[in-house]
């Protein structure tokens, strides 16, 4: 086993690895993905994530990409919440947007380790990682690490509402 480094990425960088960011995402997915999919990930990744208040992105990598965290503070004005039916009362929450690790790394401590690192700069008072309904990975990932399971959140668009989990004080939280 090679040595994993993490690295932080600003805004700018985060377009740059673009490519590599897409092909994590294909071989993170279950079954990997259509570039179809990858391409839906990368335009919701440039035009919407990136754009956030208070992005963060940390990629890890032993040097190719097997993992990457992001996510972004939100606060009760934020237009984010727009792109949901019925969001839940939070008046300012950390955002874990999205979490990615390659098969070939997973069981190492990776996410927790990105998940952690990423947490530990934010000043909300909670953090919120919506996940696909059907992903049981991360379910049992984020019940293991002490992450309370929470309600649905409904995408305005019609896509299959997200189950969500929340974390009180993610900066002082170890898991």
């Amino acid at each position: 086993m090679s040595t994993m480094f993490r690295r932080r990425l600003t805004r700018w960088q985060a377009e740059t690895e673009r490519a590599d960011l897409a092909e994590l995402y294909a071989v993170a997915r279950p079954g990997g993905q259509e570039t179809a999919d990858q391409e839906a990930f990368l335009r919701r990744l440039v035009d919407h994530d990136l754009g956030q208040p208070e992005f963060d992105m940390i990629l890890a990598g032993d040097p190719r990409p097997a993992g990457c965290v992001w996510g972004f503070r939100v606060d009760a004005e934020n237009a984010w919440w727009t792109a949901y039916a019925e969001p839940p009362v939070a008046p300012d929450v950390f955002v874990v947007a999205g979490l990615l690790v390659a098969p070939r790394s997973r069981r190492q401590g990776v996410a927790v380790g990105l998940v952690q690192q990423m947490l530990s700069r934010t000043r909300a008072p909670l953090a919120l990682a919506p996940v696909e309904a059907d992903d049981a990975l991360a379910h049992a990932s984020y019940g293991a690490w002490g992450w309370t399971p929470g309600g649905p959140l409904t995408p305005s668009d019609g896509s299959p509402p997200l189950r969500t989990w929340t974390l009180a004080d993610p900066s002082r939280r170890t898991f």
